[in-house]
């Protein structure tokens, strides 16, 4: 019983930096559509606010997912 505990809370560890990443995508993909938006209607306004928020949110999804990995690579090597 015991062995099973730690490993049923890894796995609500990963499912919550797993909601997290799916997030931060979500925004990302949201954001540049925003930034696409702004090209199409010719608006500065607009195409200033999606990549202001777009950039962020992007260097925060790739952190998030490169860390994922890297944990993820570092628990099969030991």
């Amino acid at each position: 019983m015991s062995s099973r505990k730690p490993l049923a809370r890894s796995i609500r560890v990963l499912r919550r930096s797993d909601a997290f990443s799916k997030g931060l995508l979500i925004a990302s993909v949201l954001s540049l559509g925003v930034v696409v938006a702004g090209i199409a209607m010719r608006s500065r306004i607009t195409l200033l606010l999606g990549a202001g928020a777009a950039f962020p949110v992007t260097v925060l999804s790739a952190e998030e997912m490169y860390l994922n990995g890297w944990k993820a690579g570092k628990r099969r090597k030991s």
